[in-house]
């Protein structure tokens, strides 16, 4: 799925959050989230003044909310493939494990030979009716 959204992050910095245009490996012979030199399925920062981006996270799916909290701290919200919607707190570096994982279930995809971290993901969601409100990720956060 496709997904996007952009946050501020400082007064010359954004994170885009890029999905992976069903490039997984079931609809297109490659899954391009897991490829580290390609955009799909990324969460990308991007210094407006430089033109330069770098990638926070591998791995996501069809992001639908992205949140850069007051103290720095970004967060992602996307769509599961039948339900498993996630809220990911992004940690550099990290892989979150798309498509070879989704909340911990494993899919029938040749393995990943690799990692995969998946920080402060939240079963809030289990079907595609309630992730329409996954996008308002600043309701979600902004008590924090």
């Amino acid at each position: 799925m496709a997904g996007g959204r952009i946050a501020y992050r400082q007064p010359h910095k954004i994170v885009l959050g890029s999905g992976d245009y069903s490039w997984d490996g079931i609809y297109a012979p490659e899954a391009y989230a897991q490829k580290p030199d390609n955009d799909y399925g990324k969460v990308l920062e991007i210094d407006l003044n430089s033109g330069k981006s770098r990638k926070l996270s591998i791995g996501h799916r069809n992001m639908q909310g992205v949140l850069v909290h007051l103290n720095g701290q970004v967060w992602v919200t996307e769509h599961g493939p039948r339900g498993g919607d996630e809220l990911n707190r992004v940690i550099g570096g990290g892989n979150f494990g798309w498509p070879e994982e989704v909340l911990g279930t494993r899919l029938e995809l040749p393995r990943f030979r690799g990692q995969f971290i998946a920080l402060a993901i939240m079963k809030c969601f289990s079907n595609h009716s309630a992730s329409n409100r996954i996008p308002k990720a600043r309701t979600l956060c902004s008590a924090q």
